[in-house]
C-alpha cells in the first residue's frame, strides 16, 4: 500500500462531507482534475479518473454532474474497479442497503441498485448484471436543501 492511499470507506465519509459538491471539493478530496466533458442549458458534466484507493481498489472514472442553479447539491458517480467488492463487504458499513432498482434485461451493463438513506440524502452501490458478485458504482445523490 503506498502511503497516504485513501481506503474506499474514508473516500467515500470524506465526500459526503463535501455536500453540495463542486469542482473543488471533490479534486481536493480525491487528488483528481476534474475537466469538463459537456454542458447543457441546466447542467455542467465533468469528468476525471483514475484514482488510486487502499487495497488495489481504483476508481476508473469520477463523474460529477453540477446543475446550474445556486442550490442544487450535484450529483457525483464513482466507477469502481480492481480487486472485487462483494454486497457482504458492504453491509458492516451500511448495514441499512436495500434494493432500489434493478435490471430490466436490456443489456448485460444495467445495474442491480442498494441504497441507503443518509442524513444529506441517498448514497448507492451498483453491481452490473454482468458481474453481479463486485461493485462497480457508487452514486452520492444529495437532497435539495430547504
Amino acid at each position: 500500500m503506498a502511503e497516504g492511499q485513501m481506503t474506499l470507506w474514508r473516500a467515500i465519509a470524506t465526500l459526503a462531507q463535501q455536500i453540495p459538491f463542486s469542482k473543488t471539493r471533490v479534486e481536493s478530496v480525491l487528488s483528481v482534475r476534474l475537466k469538463e466533458q459537456s454542458s447543457t442549458t441546466h447542467t455542467v458534466f465533468l469528468e476525471g479518473g483514475p484514482v488510486s484507493l487502499e487495497g488495489n481498489v481504483t476508481i476508473s472514472r469520477t463523474d460529477l454532474r453540477l446543475a446550474l442553479r445556486p442550490d442544487d447539491p450535484g450529483l457525483l458517480l464513482l466507477e469502481i474497479a480492481g480487486d472485487c467488492i462483494t454486497l457482504d463487504q458492504l453491509h458492516p458499513h451500511y448495514p441499512d442497503l436495500k434494493v432500489s432498482g434493478n435490471p430490466r434485461g436490456k443489456s448485460l451493463d444495467e445495474h442491480t441498485i442498494y441504497s441507503v438513506d443518509q442524513a444529506w440524502g441517498k448514497l448507492s452501490f451498483g453491481f452490473k448484471v454482468r458481474n453481479p458478485d463486485c461493485l462497480d458504482m457508487i452514486g452520492f445523490d444529495p437532497r435539495m436543501p430547504g
